[in-house]
């Protein structure tokens, strides 16, 4: 999702024209081959790869898009897509305005706007989807001021997030080396590495850091529910500075209590042997209403969705992922945790099982929270969240059944008899033609561009490239997960 609110629609274009050569793989392409997949001008679609060129060259200086006759070329490793995606958006406008509210506070929109030589009214044009997002989560930017207000825990979770998925913090550890007497590794601890040993430090490192600067604009943490979370001893360093900053010890037990619980509590995925345990295992044994509401789900896996064998250590595991998961949503039910919804699309391309899974979870949370339909705001993303803990388990019986297969926006005669005469071959599937208002359900849409596809795409499908060799062994593998599914 990060990258959704942040980028325009030239820095997605750049994105799946990356992903399209990643596909291709090795060999040259021209950039008409681009224009007619993109429907844009030649001379737009040239701009685009060009200003690519330079981007991904600031990644490895040893990458070259294009060749000296202005053609794709592709001869070895490609620059990842991630990387490029967070340089995007690194350099997006929206990031900037959003990090220059914590780093710069006296800053203007005006003086914003000045720096990056653009009018006020192409500066809210950008910002909007940021704008969009902060204000579901009912937190208020003024973009005249550059301040945010509303509830501080969710803006100290949003920006940090936004900082560590960037930048990994990167951006907030060169401000302090330079605008800062005090460099921010000199708020951690030494001692508290001790519960990062399936954790991050850079990342608690990022919170403190996020808090110490909205501490000195005025604004601390004011709930007292993360002081019932169970933790040890830690953040000395960084409780000392704060006493430095004239804050009374109840502020400096908040502030230390939150950052205490996203380090310990707000974690996707426990290992066994996390030192951090302890302290969940205790605090849940507290907290009845989150419990029950994990132990009703658990069961409800048990019965209806686990099939894998599962050991007594995933047991507990799952059981403790799932309970943070629904601590977070108990804690922060306006806030989307998926920060990456995409995800969702992805799973889907790859496991087609999921959306049945999805449908199974949605029916136990219509159940669940039929008394308590607010902390459902964020439903899509809670389904997305529970799915990726179940799905491992999620394995149906391997029993054989047909598969629909269609095939929609090929216009290449020759292509459509050669894909017929390969998939006709493979026992177990039924293939057609169709468009994409679709009047059935396929199990899976073959394509010649997304843009046959049907809108909105909740179905499996695969993009067909004549220039791929893998490319029916790559279909191949997609049927035999299908028919495998009941």
């Amino acid at each position: 999702m990060v990258q959704n609110i942040l980028l325009n629609e030239e820095g997605k274009t750049k994105l799946k024209i990356l992903n399209r050569v990643r596909e291709l793989g090795k060999g040259q392409y021209p950039i008409y081959f681009f224009e007619n997949e993109l429907g844009f001008s030649y001379v737009k679609t040239s701009k685009l790869i060009h200003s690519m060129d330079m981007e991904l060259q600031q990644l490895d200086p040893h990458f070259h898009l294009l060749n000296d006759r202005d053609k794709i070329e592709i001869k070895g490793d490609i620059p990842y897509f991630e990387d490029y995606q967070r340089f995007l958006c690194r350099q997006s406008l929206s990031y900037r305005f959003l990090l220059s509210t914590i780093l710069y506070p006296n800053k203007s929109m005006a003086d914003f706007c000045i720096e990056e030589k653009l009018s006020q009214s192409s500066v809210m044009r950008r910002l909007r989807p940021l704008i969009s997002y902060l204000k579901e989560s009912h937190i208020r930017l003024n973009c005249l001021q550059m301040k945010l207000t509303g509830k501080e825990s969710v803006i100290r979770m949003i920006i940090t997030h936004f900082i560590w998925y960037v930048s990994f913090g990167e951006d907030l550890t060169n401000y302090f080396a330079k605008e800062k007497e005090l460099h921010m590794e000199e708020l951690f601890s030494p001692e508290d590495s001790r519960w990062m040993i399936y954790g991050e430090e850079k990342e608690w490192n990022v919170y403190q850091g996020v808090a110490l600067l909205r501490i000195q604009q005025g604004y601390v943490i004011d709930e007292n529910i993360f002081q019932t979370f169970s933790l040890p001893v830690i953040n000395k360093k960084f409780r000392e500075i704060l006493t430095e900053q004239k804050l009374s010890e109840t502020a400096i037990q908040r502030e230390n209590h939150f950052i205490g619980y996203a380090m310990f509590y707000k974690i996707q995925y426990f290992s066994i042997h996390d030192p951090r345990l302890k302290y969940v295992k205790k605090y849940l044994e507290t907290n009845k209403v989150v419990s029950e509401h994990t132990q009703n789900f658990y069961d409800f896996c048990v019965k209806e969705l686990f099939s894998t064998k599962i050991s007594s250590e995933q047991n507990k595991l799952i059981w403790i992922d799932l309970f943070n998961l629904f601590l977070k949503k108990d804690v922060f039910p306006e806030v989307v945790f998926s920060y990456n919804l995409s995800t969702s699309t992805l799973m889907t391309h790859y496991h087609p099982m999921l959306l049945k899974l999805k449908k199974k979870i949605n029916q136990f949370l219509d159940r669940e929270y039929r008394f308590e339909s607010a902390r459902l705001k964020e439903r899509e993303d809670l389904l997305i969240l529970l799915s990726a803990i179940v799905l491992p388990y999620f394995e149906e019986k391997k029993v054989k059944k047909t598969v629909h297969l269609g095939i929609a926006g090929v216009q290449d005669e020759s292509l459509l008899h050669f894909l017929f005469y390969h998939l006709k071959q493979i026992t177990g599937i039924e293939i057609e033609i169709c468009g994409n208002k679709l009047d059935k359900e396929y199990d899976l849409l073959l394509s010649s561009a997304t843009k046959f596809l049907p809108e909105p795409m909740t179905r499996p499908y695969y993009i067909l490239d004549t220039e791929n060799m893998q490319m029916l062994h790559h279909i191949q593998k997609k049927i035999d997960s299908l028919l495998l599914e009941n």
